[in-house]
């Protein structure tokens, strides 16, 4: 039987997306290139076989899909293995499946505290283990390929959830695809750039998350205490702006790329 784990956000351990895609793209051999693509619900079904071994028929799993009844058999394939398992954990199909970032990567983050407690460290071929099949987002391809120029790479293009963060997702996330802008070598150097925004990008994941683990511990002692958890959760909730400059091509090449040399050499 599964030793089974708390369902909430509470957590000494904080992971960021790019950490959390990374994991599952190593463990699994899988080409996923975003949190919601996981909404296939093919990784969590291999997961289980890796764990549990013949938990979960393999061959039944549609490892590349991109329709919402495929997404729904597969998650119904884990719920099966869940309650053979004995898993006390209800999937929450119908959110998932809508490719949200936040539904997908708060279910990522119990699962993998739910790996942690469960993986025994056996060696374990994923690759193998569903016949070198590839794993991601998009249509169904024979067998995975490195060399295979029609590797299917695709974006999910899922409803975009806007959360409330410290500031815009907008201005925050400069798509890494500007990097191939031509940077005159005496101006800022777009892989500063780039990191920089990594950065920050990381931190905002991180403090959103604290904020989620505060809201699960006033909502499980409301009845405690309230009037402070009211004054807490309205702080919370308090829809508050941060002025900042719009952040679109036209301005950051005007203001960052076209800055005068001030008798600087090239």
């Amino acid at each position: 039987m599964a030793v089974n784990v708390h369902s909430t956000n509470v957590s000494s351990q904080n992971w960021s997306r790019h950490e959390m895609l990374s994991w599952v793209n190593t463990q699994l051999k899988a080409e996923f290139t975003k949190i919601e693509e996981l909404c296939t619900g093919a990784a969590y079904c291999q997961f289980m076989d890796m764990l549990f071994p013949n938990s979960v028929a393999l061959k039944r799993i549609k490892f590349r899909a991109n329709q919402e009844h495929e997404f729904v058999h597969n998650f119904k394939l884990l719920q099966a293995s869940f309650q053979k398992k004995s898993v006390h954990k209800e999937i929450p199909i119908e959110r998932l499946i809508k490719g949200r970032f936040q539904d997908n990567f708060e279910f990522l983050q119990w699962f993998r505290k739910f790996f942690n407690a469960n993986n025994k460290g056996k060696a374990y071929n994923a690759l193998a283990a569903r016949d070198g099949m590839s794993m991601g987002f998009g249509p169904s391809t024979a067998s995975y390929s490195k060399n295979s120029s029609h590797s299917a790479r695709s974006v999910y293009s899922a409803h975009q959830v806007r959360t409330r963060t410290f500031v815009s997702d907008a201005h925050l996330t400069y798509r890494k695809e500007k990097a191939s802008i031509d940077v005159p070598d005496n101006n800022i150097d777009m892989r500063t750039i780039l990191q920089e925004l990594e950065r920050v990008e990381q931190d905002r994941d991180m403090y959103a998350s604290k904020l989620r683990d505060v809201k699960v511990i006033c909502e499980e002692n409301r009845e405690t205490n309230p009037e402070v958890v009211h004054k807490i959760l309205g702080i919370i909730n308090e829809d508050t702006s941060i002025e900042t400059f719009p952040f679109d091509d036209k301005t950051f090449n005007a203001e960052l790329f076209d800055q005068p040399n001030n008798g600087r050499q090239c």
